[in-house]
């Protein structure tokens, strides 16, 4: 039996898909600090269930999707990235009102603070430690305050399904002995002095494969948890330290536990090694001393704004037109002056500024040398328009090296062309720019292009507008509540709420002015033609008058919420047809039972490609009768195992309340599939013998088999590891099973399973050659 994994809706309580073809899966958890999974799977279509907010569950916890990346090379693969579903606490939208930066302490037991500085939501707090604390937050989220909590007061978290249980210390004392070359493949051991020059030491432990272990090793391994003290042994590097295990990686896949993080600290080695890496060229890096562009400091930006490539190919090539260094820099305010010199080293060489401007009319680039240091009155750049700045450090004019006078050499004593660093500047005066929040219900306003209405507020203070209104119009059917936050950067500015609304034909504006720098405001809009906007100024809004607006406003953004059309309100809760969502479909809904109205098209090669057509009513809608018919005009069974489209090319779905209809239709749309490689995985387990064999679940085989891996599943007993031989088996030149042979040495065969893995290529149909 293949391991699988179950797709649940938010509230966990529905079944709604279930993924197969898992090609890797790993779990990491760390006390305190991070719950994550990722996941591989191989598929050859995207599984519709497969989206926020539906959870995954893993060994009896849930995930929600963090990250979707699709791959295809050979074959097709999609690989999820995981959160526990406690990250959802982070969502400030879900939490009471809480000041950034406030200095208050908070005192009490866990389950008297933790739900004052956040709120638990739908979350069960369970508190094991009792006792009273204080706490003092800092971090923005309700997740990130839980642990900053534990950590602050000495307490460990552990997050488990819809529960946050607050332990005075998680794991215990099992004798555990994590020995080189015995049950442990490596340890990496890093030695830090802390802020109170105290030693903190942290191990990264890799476990030697389940397979080579004997069943008692193997057996102590598995029963490793989170917070358990080990004693970790190698001889040759002088390690013999007793340690708690505070980060842990687990394949459920094959019940194995490939890394333990133990010690004091997580540190991730290869992070750490990069981190030492790059403070080591960030104190060897070039010739420059400043690089500032306003209050931009150009050298401390995280990315590369090594710009040497892209100079050269602009001197060497003479059809471009400017320097577009790869790093970029999103701005929301014009910066004034370039500041740049070079180390005192190097002050007889030449410092050149390349300016080179975007405009939807092309680009427009010049050059300057400039003395050493310099500084440049140069404003950049404007609205919709990118300014990249590069600096080149030469020994010569760049000049003569651009007409060619003076070849380039980069190398050696009679170097030319030394160092050129650059970075592109773009404009961003949208909302995402200013403000960190802006929801409303569950609309986050910042996922649009465009909700700027400055001009619309700036005219209402002036008094040449009764009202203001957003240019945005979204489309809802009940919104409750608002939130918006300014930027750190912007902490400094007023924030305030204008909020238009229509009832019974009559239209008033609204002012409120927020006391902080963020805003929550939970009543419920009328949603009949509201206009949300909020206000970002450098005055207080009830100081600004048509003389000074232009001098203090910064900038207004705002969404105007619409009821949805008649109809657009869906009444179902559910129509799907076999594994196919039709409500997330754009034009499922009609105007008439007409099959000619049908937009919405499902594509199909098989006369049975769907099993099953679903149907169900909103709550508000449960006394509405449902009808199904085809093109023709007969009826078809719904919540029942009907295959479709079975010879039908459309389905038109009825509603009726009262007086009231609402029509759906699909139709099926027949294509030719031509099948690419596909890589299929699979998985089984059977009681150990001498020799296994394994039946392939698709009994036509496959055209070559990839890898096959083996494992024994429970405790050996025994001293040495089973030997186990895998060879994957031929059948009309199709290979259809895989056979094993097992070696356990002298004494009684053990009683335990043996698990097989093969990853298999069906190779695809060839070019124009139709699938059958």
């Amino acid at each position: 039996m293949s391991y699988s994994i179950r797709v649940l809706n938010s509230g966990a309580s529905t079944e709604v898909g279930k993924l197969q073809n898992i090609v890797d899966a790993e779990v990491y958890e760390v006390i305190n600090d991070q719950y994550t999974a990722d996941v591989e799977i191989a598929e050859n279509k995207f599984p519709p269930f497969l989206q926020y907010p539906n959870l995954l569950e893993i060994e009896g916890d849930y995930f929600i999707i963090a990250g979707i990346d699709k791959q295809r090379n050979n074959s097709k693969s999609i690989k999820l990235n995981l959160e526990h579903i406690s990250y959802l606490l982070n969502d400030p939208f879900a939490a009471p009102y809480v000041v950034e930066g406030e200095e208050e302490i908070y005192e009490g037991s866990p389950g008297d603070i933790l739900p004052r500085v956040w709120g638990m939501g739908v979350f069960q707090l369970v508190d094991l430690a009792g006792g009273y604390y204080q706490y003092r937050p800092s971090a923005k989220g309700g997740r990130s305050r839980i642990n900053e909590f534990a950590r602050q007061n000495g307490l460990e978290v552990e997050y488990k399904q819809f529960s946050v249980i607050i332990h005075p210390q998680r794991g215990a004392n099992k004798g555990l002995i994590l020995e080189v070359g015995k049950n442990i493949e490596s340890i990496q051991q890093k030695i830090d002095l802390n802020d109170n020059f105290a030693l903190e030491y942290a191990h990264e432990v890799e476990i030697i494969d389940f397979s080579k272990m004997t069943g008692a090793q193997k057996r102590d391994i598995a029963s490793a948890e989170l917070g358990d003290t080990v004693t970790m042994i190698d001889t040759d590097l002088a390690i013999h330290a007793v340690e708690r295990i505070v980060g842990k990686r687990y394949n459920p896949l094959f019940k194995e536990i490939p890394q333990l993080d133990v010690g004091q600290i997580i540190r991730d080695y290869v992070s750490y090694e990069e981190e030492k890496k790059d403070e080591k060229e960030e104190e060897d890096k070039g010739h420059l001393a400043q690089f500032k562009v306003g209050k931009i400091d150009c050298l401390a930006l995280e990315d590369k704004i090594d710009a040497k490539s892209a100079v050269l190919d602009y001197i060497k090539d003479t059809s471009l037109q400017g320097v577009i260094p790869s790093a970029d820099v999103e701005l929301t305010e014009n910066q004034t002056g370039v500041f740049a010199s070079l180390k005192s080293d190097y002050s007889s060489h030449k410092l050149t500024a390349i300016i080179t401007t975007e405009t939807d009319s092309g680009l427009t680039t010049n050059f300057y040398e400039l003395p050493n240091p310099t500084v440049s009155s140069l404003v950049l750049p404007q609205k919709n328009i990118s300014v990249s700045v590069t600096l080149v450090i030469t020994k010569v004019p760049f000049a003569d090296l651009v007409n060619g006078k003076v070849p380039i050499v980069e190398d050696g004593e009679n170097a030319t062309f030394i160092e050129a660093y650059g970075v592109r500047f773009l404009i961003n005066d949208n909302a995402d720019g200013f403000l960190e929040h802006f929801k409303v219900g569950t609309v986050d306003a910042l996922t649009f292009d465009d909700i700027e209405c400055t001009d619309a507020v700036k005219a209402y203070i002036k008094g040449q507008k009764l009202h203001p209104h957003a240019l945005w119009e979204y489309e809802t059917e009940k919104l409750k509540g608002i939130y918006a936050s300014l930027k750190e950067q912007y902490k400094n500015h007023y924030l305030t709420f204008i909020h238009t609304k229509i009832v019974a034909s009559k239209t008033t504006t609204e002012v409120r002015k927020m006391p902080f720098a963020n805003a929550r405001i939970m009543e419920v809009p009328t949603a009949k033609d509201d206009s949300v906007i909020m206000v970002i100024t450098k005055e207080p809004y009830e100081s600004l008058t048509a003389a000074n607006v232009d001098k203090s406003f910064i900038k207004a953004f705002g969404i105007r919420f619409q009821i949805g059309k008649p109809g657009k309100s869906y009444w179902l809760s559910e129509f799907r047809i076999g594994d196919v969502d039709c409500l997330a479909m754009e034009g499922v809904q009609i105007e008439s039972p007409n099959s000619a109205d049908i937009l919405a098209e499902i594509e199909y090669s098989k006369e049975a490609e769907f099993t099953g057509l679903f149907l169900s009513l909103k709550e508000e809608y449960k006394d509405a009768t449902i009808t199904v018919k085809n093109q023709s005009g007969a009826s078809i069974n719904y919540n029942a195992p009907t295959v479709l489209p079975n010879g039908n090319t459309a389905i038109i779905v009825t509603l009726t309340k009262g007086q009231e209809k609402q029509y759906y239709g699909v139709k099926f749309n027949y294509t030719k599939q031509y099948r690419e490689d596909q890589y299929r995985i699979e998985f089984a387990t059977c009681p150990l013998s001498n020799d296994m064999s394994y039946q392939f679940d698709n009994v036509d085989g496959y055209d070559e088999v990839k890898s096959i891996t083996t494992g024994v599943i429970g405790d050996t007993g025994l001293s040495t590891p089973i030997i186990l031989v895998a060879k994957a088996k031929e059948t009309n030149a199709k290979y259809t099973s895989v056979e094993i042979k097992a070696n356990w040495g002298e004494g009684e065969m053990p009683d335990v399973e043996v698990s097989m893995q093969a990853i298999c290529l069906l190779k695809g149909t060839e070019e124009g050659a139709e699938d059958v």
